[in-house]
């Protein structure tokens, strides 16, 4: 099982084995609602800056945005498998990363911007031990 708390404390998320995420009301501790769609077990979550997104990574290799808030599914990236073992936002709610078993990672534009490598960089690194090469790819240590 895998969990995420907003950063404004407002929402839990809990996904596994069952491949549906649980979305909770923190302060109540009641079920808010279920994210189907997901086609193999959930491995990873992580709430967008806002708290407005959830993004999950799945054991077969898919990375999926949902909005919290209407439950709906926004966005479905296939990945090469294996599993997506982390899901990560930008500071800024633009750009998700995501980190498979192989010690692969890959960034994904959430809007029309784009960043340069260096802020890349520092993403992957403040939420993981990979590092950002000159030509693009994020490497386990």
């Amino acid at each position: 099982m895998t969990i995420a708390v907003s950063d404004d404390g407002r929402w839990i998320a809990a996904g596994g084995s069952d491949r549906f995420i649980h979305l909770y009301d923190a302060s109540t501790r009641a079920p808010v609602r279920t994210l189907a769609g997901n086609e193999s077990l959930v491995l990873a979550l992580a709430f967008s800056p806002d708290g407005t997104r959830l993004a999950a990574g799945a054991n077969d290799g898919t990375a999926r945005l949902w909005d919290v808030r209407s439950g709906r599914l926004l966005r479905t990236w296939a990945s090469d498998p294996p599993a997506l073992m982390a899901v990560a936002f930008s500071a800024d709610g633009t750009r998700l990363v995501t980190s498979s078993t192989m010690g692969a990672a890959r960034l994904w534009p959430l809007g029309a911007e784009r960043r340069d490598a260096a802020e890349v960089a520092a993403v992957v690194a403040r939420k993981s031990p990979f590092r950002l090469t000159d030509d693009g790819i994020v490497e386990a240590p």
